[in-house]
C-alpha cells in the first residue's frame, strides 16, 4: 500500500486528497475497506474548466489514468487477500491431516 501511496502522491498532486502521503494512504486504506468512489478523479479535474481543447483532453487522460490506478490498486489488494486466505486454509488443512491419523489410530487401539 505504501508503494501505491508514494506513486499516487507523485502522479495525482492536483487532487486535494492525494496532496500528502498520509492523506493518500488514508484514501487507499478506505478504498481497500470498501469505501471508494471513482468520482474523486472526475470531481477534482472538472473544477478547472477551460476553453482549450488540448487541456481538456489532458484532464480527461488524467481522469482515465486515475480510474485505472484505482482499479489496479483494488485488484492487487484482492489478489493479496485471496493469497492470504489460501495460505491460511492450506495451513489448517495440513494441521488437520496430521491430526486425522492420530484420531483414527486412537479409535482403533
Amino acid at each position: 500500500m505504501f508503494a501505491f501511496s508514494a506513486f499516487a502522491v507523485l502522479l495525482f498532486t492536483k487532487i486535494p486528497d492525494y496532496s500528502t502521503f498520509f492523506g493518500t494512504t488514508v484514501v487507499l486504506f478506505e478504498s481497500s475497506m470498501g469505501s471508494w468512489s471513482l468520482a474523486l478523479y472526475k470531481k477534482s479535474y472538472s473544477i478547472e474548466k477551460s476553453d482549450d481543447l488540448h487541456q481538456h483532453h489532458a484532464y480527461m487522460e488524467y481522469f482515465y489514468v486515475g480510474q485505472l490506478f484505482h482499479i489496479v490498486f483494488l485488484m492487487t489488494n484482492l489478489l493479496i487477500l485471496l493469497n492470504l486466505i489460501i495460505a491460511i486454509m492450506s495451513d489448517t488443512y495440513a494441521f488437520w491431516m496430521t491430526e486425522k491419523y492420530g484420531v483414527y489410530f486412537k479409535g482403533i487401539i
